[in-house]
């Protein structure tokens, strides 16, 4: 596989799901004249001027395998990873938070009935993986024990982040949650049959937390048969909105497939 990340199986569990898609009509109505109109291939999201180009696709060798992440620090609050910035995190930064419309985003890959992340933003102080995935072990993938709050107060279940993100791109089901960064979120819709610009089709989810929210998108199915997942986190409090934040996990995750991801 293109990554190297070793193929951890995952538990399967029960959840729910359904979707209404079509936000590219919402996006557009949010542009105005002249940045609609300059709306191309190479300027989705309608800017008055092109967006630099984005460097090539890093070839498979510069992704960092799961099994490489050091084991974390003992009794840290997050999982203490000394992972350099790595050519796939600038990559992360640019389509997805440098503009402004993530707080955070991160690409990951399905192995087995889960998902494990290896490239995150913002790169400082690693606040892209403190936001957006959390794991113990040597491999920074095990379970933790978190509170999962319900009717009756509170209750607590073991979690396992990257089988949480595979059961929503997978199954559109997730019984306790989408979990990233410690962090339980609520899945709203899933949609597997998004169909992009160039007639592929990927596989859509959005969920939410209080007033922060995440759009997942999974790749396609690669030549290889590898299939890459993209995340965006977006916060109504920064000032961050939804639909863009979609629309820039989609940009991204159709320029990726396009580089034969």
């Amino acid at each position: 596989n293109k990554d190297g990340v070793d193929q951890h199986e995952a538990p399967d569990a029960p959840g729910d799901w359904g979707v209404n898609r079509d936000d590219n009509n919402e996006i557009e109505e949010t542009l105005s004249a002249p940045a609609a109109a300059s709306k191309g291939k190479n300027n989705p999201a309608g800017r008055s001027s092109p967006k630099p180009e984005k460097p090539a696709a890093p070839t498979a060798t510069v992704i960092p395998a799961a099994a490489s992440i050091p084991a974390p620090t003992p009794g840290s609050e997050y999982v203490n990873w000394d992972i350099p910035v790595g050519e796939w995190d600038a990559v992360v930064s640019q389509w997805l938070v440098d503009e402004g419309r993530c707080m955070a985003g991160a690409l990951g890959k399905v192995s087995g009935q889960a998902v494990v992340l290896y490239a995150a933003a913002p790169t400082a102080d690693l606040r892209g993986w403190k936001e957006l995935w959390y794991g113990t072990g040597a491999e920074g993938t095990g379970p933790y024990t978190a509170e999962m709050a319900t009717e009756e107060g509170t209750t607590a279940v073991s979690v396992c982040e990257s089988t949480t993100i595979g059961e929503a791109v997978l199954k559109g089901v997730c019984l306790n949650g989408i979990w990233l960064g410690k962090k339980k979120y609520s899945l709203l819709q899933h949609d597997p049959n998004f169909t992009g610009k160039e007639q592929e089709v990927y596989t859509c989810v959005l969920a939410m937390s209080g007033k922060e929210g995440v759009h997942i998108v999974m790749l396609p199915e690669a030549a290889d048969g590898s299939r890459q997942v993209v995340i965006g986190k977006w916060s109504s409090e920064l000032g961050q909105q939804s639909n863009l934040c979609k629309m820039a996990v989609l940009d991204f995750a159709e320029y990726l497939h396009g580089q034969g991801w």
